[in-house]
């Protein structure tokens, strides 16, 4: 894995297996859109409402957990700028997803599948 989102995903598949979890946005709102005359920029700031969730029971018994992820971003076209924002949304979500999960789960698994 090279990436943090890699890694993320690697660890998520050696202990659930491949289809063996999901990260679904439950709800993504638009909380601010400004435009500034000054510099010709949108300034857009949403949030999206994340679940991790197990396909199937798995080895910790994980239900699911939902996390929030907010992003702002500065873009001349008002589109772009929603969406790069909400796609910085959902990484932040799915990070504090993983971060949850790799509180509970069990630290010898977490370790070999970073090892792996």
């Amino acid at each position: 894995p090279n990436t943090a989102v890699d890694n993320d995903i690697h660890l998520l598949d050696e202990v659930y297996g491949k289809n063996g979890w999901r990260i679904e946005v439950r709800h993504a709102t638009v909380e601010y859109e400004n435009y500034e005359e000054e510099s010709g920029l949108w300034q857009v700031g949403v949030s999206v409402v994340a679940r991790l969730s197990a396909t199937e029971p798995g080895p910790f018994g994980m239900g699911a957990h939902d996390d929030i992820g907010v992003g702002w971003i500065q873009r001349a076209d008002r589109d772009l700028a929603r969406n790069d924002a909400f796609r910085f949304a959902r990484l932040k979500a799915r990070k504090r997803l993983c971060t949850y999960f790799y509180g509970v789960a069990d630290e010898r698994v977490v370790e070999r599948a970073k090892n792996a």
